[in-house]
């Protein structure tokens, strides 16, 4: 019995050692990076970010066009562009138009200061993710305040893509970075042209797009025109901004 003592007690002290140096037992892997959304609330409006699992540091703002949503950009692909290509997709929404100058709708009769408050929710996002690089992207109204934006504030961005765009701003400003301007033949309700149209039961006037290198004086200006294409983008519309964007 004695004996039996002595082994049963040695055992629990050979136990009690190996355990005391034993590996730890591993709780599981490290969950892999996921893309996921988020939204923020940036004085009367907000803003939608699609955030890649594998962010490289570039964001890029889209703005929706006349009678749209931030939800827009997402059915345009914009979004699935993002998880490609690793840009993280930046959607600022304050309402169904923007005021970029000659057009559109409320915000323009409003005379509403979109300018000031893009570049503080561009800001929120850039200093949230540590982004390094802001590209701006937008069509028809959407596109036309891109272009304001960087007439009033050019240090926002130097490089931006437009579908079916016009210089509409007040005033003219100095910029001097690229931007590609697609447009379609078809397109009836932004034409190329210029002149004057009815945009949602309002009439407008719409410069040339031609003429907006006369509006961002300096700037390096490429125009892309797509045979047969209407007003709306076109399918591959993400793709084709961010191949002028990241070229």
């Amino acid at each position: 019995m004695r004996l039996t003592s002595v082994r049963v007690a040695l055992m629990a002290l050979l136990v009690a050692a190996c355990g005391a140096h034993a590996p730890p037992v591993p709780s599981g892997r490290a969950s892999a990076p996921i893309a996921h959304d988020a939204l923020f609330s940036v004085g009367d409006g907000q803003v939608s970010v699609h955030v890649p699992a594998h962010p490289s540091g570039i964001g890029v703002v889209v703005l929706h066009g006349f009678l749209e949503t931030v939800a827009i950009p997402v059915t345009q692909g914009w979004s699935a562009s993002s998880d490609r290509h690793g840009f993280v997709a930046i959607y600022p929404g304050r309402g169904d138009s923007w005021n970029a100058g000659l057009c559109c709708d409320s915000a323009s009769a409003a005379n509403r200061d979109d300018v000031s408050w893009l570049v503080s929710a561009i800001n929120t996002v850039r200093t949230k993710y540590d982004l390094k690089t802001i590209d701006l992207a937008g069509n028809s109204n959407g596109g036309m305040m891109v272009e304001r934006l960087l007439a009033e504030r050019p240090l926002v961005s130097n490089r931006f893509a437009v579908w079916a765009a016009a210089p509409e701003m007040p005033v003219a400003g100095n910029w001097t970075g690229r931007g590609e301007l697609f447009a379609g033949t078809g397109d009836l309700v932004v034409p190329r042209q210029g002149g004057r149209v009815v945009i949602g039961g309002i009439p407008a006037l719409i410069r040339p797009a031609a003429s907006t290198g006369r509006w961002l004086k300096g700037a390096h200006l490429h125009q892309t025109v797509i045979p047969g294409q209407s007003h709306a983008p076109p399918a591959n519309w993400p793709e084709l901004a961010w191949a002028a964007l990241s070229h």
